[in-house]
């Protein structure tokens, strides 16, 4: 069996959780990342109360590029603001 799954940027509010429930109501699992902690949270608990997926949230946000010493993918703004997203590895397994 396969398991679909999508990762949304900027889920908490806007086109980012717009698009979130639309991968949700078609059946993804999904991982959803945005700098707000609590409408993130809050976002999450609505996708999996109406529709039945597994949604892992994780924090992401912007950091000050000058002495930036990321681990993760970084991007660099053009107004000097690195993006970090620190998440775990996607896999999962499904029994044969």
């Amino acid at each position: 069996m396969t398991t679909r799954a999508a990762l949304v940027t900027g889920a908490s509010s806007g086109i980012g959780l717009e698009l979130a429930r639309l991968l949700a109501a078609d059946g993804y699992d999904l991982v959803v990342v945005a700098r707000d902690a609590q409408r993130l949270q809050e976002a999450a608990e609505e996708l999996r109360a109406q529709h039945g997926v597994s949604v892992h949230e994780r924090r992401a946000g912007y950091l000050p590029a000058k002495g930036f010493r990321g681990r993760g993918p970084r991007d660099q703004r053009e107004d000097g603001m690195t993006s970090e997203l620190s998440a775990a590895p996607l896999t999962r397994s499904t029994p044969a």
